[in-house]
C-alpha cells in the first residue's frame, strides 16, 4: 500500500523547517558558515524571480547568522529593487511586478514577506501582501486556485491563459500564504493555503488528483482535458514541499 499524503501527519521527528531551495534536513545543526560573505555580484544581474530566490537564500543565512552585515544588506538591497519594480509597473487596476504574470508567480511575494519578517521592513510587508492579494483576485475567481497557465501567461491588458497550469505554482501559493499568515496572524490565509495545496489532490479545473496513490509521484501538470502523464522531480517535490507546508499549520486552531 502506498503512503496516503491525506491521512499522513508529522510527529515530533517530522521535518523541521522548509528552506528556500526545497526541503531542509530534519536535524538541529544549522547551515555551515560561509567563510567570505563576499558582495555576491551575480545577484543585481539575476531575472525578477531570480533574485526572489536569492531572496529565500539570504533568509535562511540570515535565520542562523544575523550578525552577518554584508548578507542583511544584500538582502535589504535585493528585496528594495524588488519593491522599486513593484511600484513602476503597478497601476489602479495591475499589482504586480512587471506587465506579464508569468510562471512562479506567488514566490515574489513569499520572498518579500520572509524579508519583512527577518528586516522588519514595513513596505516589504506592504507589497508582499499587495501583489499577493492581487494574484489572489487573478488566480481564485472560479473558487478554486486556477494558476496562470504556460500557453500564454497573462499579459497586462491581455486575456487570462487557463492551460497548461503547473505544480511548482501551487507550491508558491501554499508557501506565500503560509508566509501571509505568519506574518499577520490572520487565519484567513491558511484557509487558501490548503486549498492551494488542494489543487494537487482535485480541487482545480479538472477535478482530477495531480498526485498519483500508486506510485508517489506528482504529474507534470494540468493540461486542457487531462493531466500529464509525465511525473518528474520537479513535480514530485513542488507536490512533497506543499504537502510538509501545510502539515507544519495542522495542529493551529481555525476559526
Amino acid at each position: 500500500m502506498m503512503w496516503d499524503p491525506t491521512t499522513a501527519s508529522a510527529g515530533p521527528s517530522g521535518p523541521s523547517a522548509i528552506s528556500s531551495v526545497g526541503l531542509r534536513c530534519t536535524g538541529t545543526a544549522p547551515p555551515p558558515t560561509i567563510v567570505s560573505a563576499g558582495p555576491y555580484p551575480h545577484i543585481p544581474k539575476l531575472s525578477l524571480r531570480g533574485r526572489a530566490y536569492a531572496l529565500l537564500g539570504l533568509y535562511a543565512y540570515l535565520k542562523y547568522h544575523d550578525g552577518n552585515e554584508n548578507a542583511r544588506r544584500i538582502l535589504l538591497d535585493t528585496a528594495s529593487w524588488i519593491v522599486d519594480q513593484y511600484r513602476a509597473n503597478k497601476d489602479e487596476d495591475w499589482h504586480w511586478f512587471e506587465d506579464t504574470l508569468a510562471y512562479d508567480n506567488a514566490i515574489i511575494p513569499f520572498a518579500l514577506l520572509q524579508s519583512h519578517r527577518i528586516t522588519g521592513e514595513e513596505s516589504f510587508l506592504t507589497v508582499g501582501m499587495e501583489s499577493l492579494a492581487f494574484l489572489e483576485r487573478v488566480c481564485f475567481s472560479s473558487g478554486y486556485l486556477r494558476p496562470v497557465g504556460n500557453q500564454g501567461w497573462y499579459p497586462k491588458g491581455g486575456e487570462v491563459a487557463q492551460y497548461d497550469q503547473q505544480p511548482l505554482e501551487a507550491t508558491a501559493f501554499v508557501l506565500a500564504y503560509k508566509e501571509a499568515f505568519r506574518c499577520s496572524g490572520d487565519d484567513t490565509h491558511l484557509k487558501q493555503m490548503r486549498q492551494s495545496f488542494g489543487w494537487f489532490l482535485g480541487d482545480n479545473d479538472l477535478g482530477m488528483s495531480l498526485y498519483d496513490y500508486e506510485s508517489a509521484g506528482c504529474s507534470d501538470g494540468l493540461h486542457k482535458e487531462n493531466i500529464s502523464l509525465n511525473q518528474g522531480a520537479e513535480s514530485t517535490l513542488s507536490f512533497l514541499l506543499a504537502l510538509l507546508s501545510t502539515m507544519e499549520t495542522s495542529t493551529i486552531e481555525h476559526k
